[in-house]
């Protein structure tokens, strides 16, 4: 098996929601070489579709993973809540009807059902974990893991991010506009 690590990035803009994005990223160590790059991480990313959060980013990063996956998946996350609703099985998952990303642990689910629950493993990892004298050689290679899929994602949301520019005028724009209804709120009081 190949253990898989699975991250998810978005951006956030409180004034302008409609140009927030989000990024996915899958990634696996070449431990024996077999693609050329021994000790380096290979990596999956892109773009999320539909609504844009992190949480999303990451549950569609685990979803590319058992797509794309063969034999025994293990994939490790630093999303908690995914870890806890997957090992919680398919009828707590999909008990919601308003459950956030239902459509994708619905498109989950069927994968699983196709593979087989006994194939597929979630683990939690610690994000964005620091290096420590403490750590063991296991605790290295998750933080690594976790930290080349955190920088993937971010390439994955990189694909299609709204420019610096853009956003900044939306910004000013949106700024002003608040301003404009504090004063007509002060004049008609």
């Amino acid at each position: 098996y190949k253990r898989q690590f699975t991250d998810g990035s978005a951006s956030k803009r409180p004034l302008w929601r409609e140009s927030e994005r989000s990024g996915f990223a899958a990634v696996m160590e070449d431990v024996d070489g077999a693609y050329g790059v021994r000790g380096r991480w290979l990596g999956l990313y892109g773009t999320v579709p539909g609504d844009q959060s992190s949480p999303r980013a990451e549950l569609y990063a685990i979803y590319m993973v058992i797509l794309n996956g063969v034999g025994e998946i293990r994939i490790h996350t630093d999303h908690l809540n995914h870890v806890l609703c997957f090992w919680a099985g398919e009828a707590w998952c999909m008990a919601k009807r308003d459950r956030p990303n239902l459509d994708i642990w619905r498109w989950i689910w069927a994968l699983v059902g196709s593979y087989g629950q006994d194939l597929i493993k979630l683990f939690w990892v610690k994000g964005h974990a620091k290096e420590s004298r403490w750590e063991t050689e296991w605790d290295e290679w998750k933080r690594l893991g976790n930290h080349a899929a955190d920088g993937h994602a971010d390439a994955g949301r990189l694909l299609h991010e709204v420019s610096p520019d853009d956003v900044g005028c939306m910004e000013f724009l949106a700024a002003g506009i608040k301003t404009q209804c504090d004063w007509l709120g002060k004049v008609h009081r």
